[in-house]
């Protein structure tokens, strides 16, 4: 069985960099390998944020009464106990911690679930937050 490339979806809007950020899949989908990481770039310097998942794709502006694009839907889990730093280089890149996923969020072979990040920006000085687009990963055994 081979899954499908993990897929990008959804749309950004640009942040306080000028760019719109990004999110990208890297490393294997296998669960077995544990190698799977979330590579979101375009960010703000110094931004802090997470990432956020579900099994359903979404569309709704606004998230949180920020700037960004909610491209998920239905039951998302955040992983708020991971929180990340963008560092000087606007980028992330985070190995997703199979092992440290919220109890009710159980990600199995077969199954696609779609991953997002949200962070802090500011728009005018005035803080709000802002998102990726969104990439779905089909899991591998």
């Amino acid at each position: 069985y081979a899954a499908p490339a993990p897929t990008s979806y959804c749309s950004s809007l640009p942040n306080s960099s000028g760019s719109a950020g990004t999110i990208q899949a890297s490393g294997s989908q296998s669960l077995f390998a544990n190698t799977l990481t979330l590579d979101a770039t375009n960010l703000p310097a110094l931004s802090l944020g997470y990432f956020i998942f579900s099994e359903s794709q979404g569309f709704s502006t606004g998230l949180g009464g920020g700037q960004g694009n909610l491209c998920l839907s239905g039951g998302i889990f955040r992983l708020s106990n991971f929180i990340q730093s963008s560092g000087f280089t606007g980028q992330i890149n985070f190995p997703v911690p199979f092992n440290g996923l919220p109890s009710a969020a159980s990600l199995n072979a077969g199954e696609t679930w779609n991953f997002q990040y949200w962070f802090r920006d500011a728009v005018g000085g005035t803080a709000t937050s802002n998102t990726t687009d969104g990439v779905s990963v089909t899991f591998l055994p």
